[in-house]
């Protein structure tokens, strides 16, 4: 049993005058990328007379895939183009026959992509767009620019300076275009060529005057979505081998604008990218991007991310990882850290940034990402994700696979840790989930690390294991916090590590939360399979929901951390690195299913989990500041029910309009009051729901986020 925690119409009339409508402009014609640049039928035709709101379409003849050759200076920038639309998948669609059909996935994101894949931008020889802004004026750009009134950009992208972005894609002050279906080949490049996947640029265009961020309209990159793509994947060569040639640097980078004409206009930042599933999708399969054998997977600053089922360093078949070592042509050209992403600024439209599941109930099972292995052995591993700058932003990260294929395989050469972000900033991440009873296991992460641990780790008490989580800074948190509750971990480094210097920025963070800020460690005590006991240092400050998951630990973990010798962990023979591999149900202190009164101390009926003699457990603990739910109002009218409610699902927000909300609430619903009970997310503290019947109940599930100890060590029970 999994224990959750409850508590008149005005009509307007629009006169269209001189307006254009929507057209599909269709390529007919594969690029050579040198004899038949810009001719009718063409990509490269197709980039220069689309208009804003247009869908390019493919027609070509042949049953494909149809390469189109970059040119050497690249293809024409998407500019001021909004609302284009590139559709891959229109390919094959007016024809008779099927086998030059376009087809997008159907596959969930546990099996394998089964898209076929059609178009190719390919930028094998090196051809890229030279993303410069000083580059683009109108008498050298395709189409033309003029940056007159630039004057904005750091030196070495302005081109004053080093080699800059090049792209295969290029798009400048064009908001929301979608790019789907699209395959993208490189050449990863030892000198010359940065060359990228997609770039995305945005500036103030020629307003001088300084605005809020959001004001810059006419220079905005905002809301772009790339989905259904192939990045580093040969359409007609979907094997390892087939990938070694053909990656690039990044597959998608987007970086911060700011104002270097001494001037005091604010830095913008790109907003709104979806790299996958969009929320709300109505066909999230048909989303879902592969990416391997590219030297990184996201570079960006960005507010309002999300990235959603994805295959990353993994090719299609879901089983098969990209080793960088042996699979690649220059190994040199790629970072570890496959995924660098910063914000640099509080978002003040108060949106998460999502990687992976956001907990919605709707599309949940579909927006997971798949992560391959990323240890590189011979080369400086960076980490699994890259954080910078998180600023005082909401994060959610959940329902990622990483380090096990779809089969089940546990890939070798695999480690990673996840470093940056900034807590002493305000960032508030929920790292797992929040049960609040919709798609509570579907946000959970599933990681295995650290395979195969004698190759990575021939000695490890001469090794350093490093925390999981790493942070940035050492001043102390505000109201900054990483909650990691309900995960999966087989035979990963602690969440930190307090006999590493990994961890002197995390145990810091903890001086809002608790004032013993050296040991943040439940403790188990004598217990049984109807009862658990323990104790866990007092919250202060505010954090008095203190919810206890429990878990069965990992025995894998366990042997391996000990190994390292690290004294906080009991040496060579104390517990190693405990971890939760299985969640068992969560635990309100002073809740129901307590009976001991004192705060920080518990004695937890747990008889229905069903546990058995010899079953070993262990539990963490989670400091929230969040209040419980309390249901204020309910009303009827008609065939329908109004609740309202007090309570929080993110925060603390000491910065009004500032932060944002990592969660919803469960809203729960029945005509009995034994049940059964229907589950409905509300994102906010109010909900309408179809009337129960003739009696109605209802009952709010209360979101919990918060500051994460590490797992007790195991108790047996008897």
């Amino acid at each position: 049993m999994k224990k959750r925690i409850l508590h008149l119409a005005a009509i307007g009339l629009t006169v269209l005058m001189g307006v254009a409508q929507a057209a599909t402009v269709t390529v007919t014609v594969v690029d050579d990328g040198v004899s038949n640049i810009g001719s009718p039928g063409t990509f490269y035709w197709a980039l220069t007379n689309a208009n804003a709101g247009d869908t390019i379409a493919f027609a070509i003849s042949g049953d494909g895939p149809h390469y189109l050759q970059i040119p050497p200076a690249g293809f024409p920038i998407i500019h001021r183009k909004h609302n284009l639309t590139i559709d891959g998948f229109t390919q094959g669609s007016a024809t008779g026959t099927t086998t030059d059909d376009a087809k997008p996935n159907t596959n969930p994101i546990t099996a394998a992509n089964n898209a076929v894949m059609k178009i190719v931008i390919d930028g094998r020889t090196g051809g890229a767009r030279d993303m410069r802004y000083i580059l683009f004026t109108p008498l050298n750009t395709d189409p033309p620019i003029d940056n007159t009134f630039m004057n904005g950009v750091p030196p070495e992208v302005a081109g004053l300076t080093g080699i800059g972005e090049s792209a295969l894609l290029g798009i400048y002050r064009s908001t929301n275009v979608n790019v789907r279906g699209i395959a993208f080949l490189g050449a990863i490049l030892t000198s010359g060529v940065r060359q990228k996947g997609i770039v995305i640029e945005m500036d103030y265009d020629t307003e001088t005057a300084v605005l809020p961020r959001y004001a810059y309209t006419n220079g905005s990159s905002d809301g772009c979505h790339i989905n259904g793509c192939w990045f580093g994947v040969n359409p007609t060569n979907v094997s390892v081998a087939g990938s070694a040639d053909q990656g690039f640097r990044v597959c998608i980078t987007s970086y911060r604008h700011t104002d270097k004409s001494g001037g005091l206009r604010p830095q913008l930042i790109l907003g709104d990218l979806t790299v996958g599933v969009k929320k709300g999708s109505l066909n999230p399969r048909a989303e879902f991007n592969v990416m391997a054998g590219v030297g990184g997977f996201l570079s960006t600053d960005n507010l309002g991310l999300r990235v959603s089922g994805n295959f990353i360093s993994v090719l299609p078949d879901g089983v098969t990882p990209f080793n960088f070592i042996s699979d690649s042509l220059a190994p040199g050209q790629f970072r570890g850290g496959w995924f660098d992403v910063g914000c640099r600024q509080n978002d003040e439209l108060q949106r998460p940034m999502v990687i992976g599941t956001d907990g919605d109930g709707v599309n949940d099972a579909d927006e997971g990402n798949l992560w391959g292995p990323l240890a590189l052995n011979g080369i400086n591993q960076l980490s699994l994700w890259g954080f910078f700058n998180t600023m005082r932003n909401p994060f959610i990260v959940a329902g990622n696979r990483i380090g096990i294929a779809n089969d089940g395989t546990v890939w070798p050469n695999n480690s990673c840790y996840i470093s940056g972000f900034r807590m002493d900033q305000g960032t508030q991440v929920r790292f797992g989930s929040d049960f609040n009873g919709v798609s509570d296991a579907l946000e959970a992460n599933v990681i295995y690390g650290n395979n195969v641990f004698s190759t990575l780790y021939p000695t490890p008490a001469a090794s350093v294991a490093p925390s999981l989580v790493r942070v940035m800074d050492n001043i102390a948190a505000t109201d900054g916090w990483f909650s990691f509750r309900g995960n999966k971990l087989v035979n990963n480094f602690p969440i930190y590590n307090p006999d590493n210097a990994t961890a002197d920025d995390y145990l810091n963070s903890w001086n809002t939360y608790s004032s013993d800020v050296n040991n943040k460690v439940p403790v188990l005590s004598a217990s049984t399979t109807s009862t658990l006991n323990g104790t866990f240092n007092v919250p202060i400050n505010g954090a008095n929901t203190c919810v206890v998951d429990v878990y069965l630990p990992d025995p894998e973990g366990q042997v391996n951390g000990a190994a390292f010798d690290y004294a906080f962990f009991g040496g060579l023979a104390g517990e190693g690195f405990v971890q939760g591999k299985t969640h068992l149900g969560s635990f309100l202190d002073n809740g129901p299913y307590d009976s001991d009164p004192a705060v920080g101390a518990f004695s937890f009926n747990i008889a229905g989990l069903g546990l058995t003699s010899g079953t070993k457990v262990t539990a963490a603990v989670t400091y929230s500041k969040w209040a419980l739910p309390n249901i204020t109002s309910v009303t009827h009218s008609g065939g329908s029910t109004t609740l309202t409610w007090t309570g929080d699902n993110g925060g603390p927000y000491n910065i009004p309009g500032v932060g944002g909300p990592t969660s919803g609430f469960g809203v729960q619903s029945a005509s009995s009051i034994t049940g059964p009970w229907t589950t409905t997310f509300a994102a906010g503290n109010s909900a309408v729901l179809p009337a129960a019947g003739s009696a109605g109940f209802y009952r709010i599930v209360a979101p919990i986020s918060g500051m994460t100890t590490l797992c007790a060590i195991p108790v047996t029970l008897p």
